[in-house]
């Protein structure tokens, strides 16, 4: 319930963080930074999911919710939005559900500084913007020109890109929760971590720049065409299991051969 969610993030787990001083937030920042990532003009229904917890993320909120809440708060809290806006469910509320699916407007790749060596990327591969998460490992944003509203072109989009070899394959989806440049890490260890926005002064990106940088071989158009062929292909060659399996293959037996449901 709304009361349960609101207690749980009331209750930050207090023999970690009890002794973190009191904050200011300034929602501001946020506001424009959000702005910049979703510059085209939303639909009517189109919702940017946002979240801030203590620990684990609960139900998403909107930009204005999130707004408030940050003026009123003043404690330690980790802040996130997601990488698709949503429309609203029946019940009037926001979920972060592809069933709810609107549009994607960027795609981000995790882990740049420690799972990923930023010399091995590719020179083209240079982020709209840059978020330090925690000391030495970055959040790389790529704000699409043109946000994709074909769920199945978005889902194809963000496996090839995760599928590369040039990035942890962690974080396969559309609807993927990220980094906002504002509040404090929160992960054991790190509350008084402050994630900070590095940069915003790259270029927006199409679908195909990205497909081409990441040498991916297709185009967009092999995405959005109705023959599908060399996509389903090519995401067997990447996943080495079925063609929509989010699951990277780890156990193939001696001959080759994969068994999907042991590999989920």
């Amino acid at each position: 319930t709304g009361e349960a969610t609101a207690a749980a993030e009331d209750t930050i787990t207090k023999e970690k963080v009890h002794y973190l001083p009191r904050v200011d937030y300034d929602p501001e920042p946020t506001l424009d930074f959000l702005a910049k990532v979703f510059h085209v003009e939303l639909f009517e229904d189109e919702e940017v999911l946002t979240w801030m917890s203590g620990r684990t993320p609960g139900y998403p909120r909107s930009e204005d919710e999130l707004a408030g809440k940050m003026r009123r708060i003043h404690k330690h809290q980790a802040f996130y939005y997601g990488t698709s806006t949503c429309r609203k469910a029946p019940d009037g509320k926001l979920y972060n559900r592809k069933s709810l699916f609107c549009r994607l407007h960027v795609v981000v790749l995790d882990d740049i500084g420690t799972k990923v060596n930023p010399a091995s990327l590719p020179a083209e591969l240079t982020p709209t913007y840059i978020i330090e998460s925690s000391p030495g490992n970055f959040q790389w944003g790529f704000v699409l020109e043109e946000p994709v509203d074909n769920l199945d072109h978005a889902q194809a989009l963000v496996s090839l890109v995760y599928r590369s070899g040039y990035t942890d394959a962690g974080g396969n989806m559309p609807t993927k929760l990220v980094r906002l440049p504002a509040g404090f890490n929160m992960k054991p260890g790190q509350e008084e971590m402050a994630v900070k926005l590095v940069s915003f002064k790259g270029p927006r990106w199409t679908p195909d720049d990205l497909l081409r940088v990441l040498e991916t071989g297709l185009t967009w158009s092999d995405i959005t065409s109705d023959d599908t062929t060399r996509l389903k292909q090519a995401l067997v060659k990447s996943l080495g299991a079925t063609a929509w399996s989010p699951v990277h293959v780890q156990a193939p037996s001696h001959q080759g051969i994969v068994d999907p449901a042991l590999e989920w």
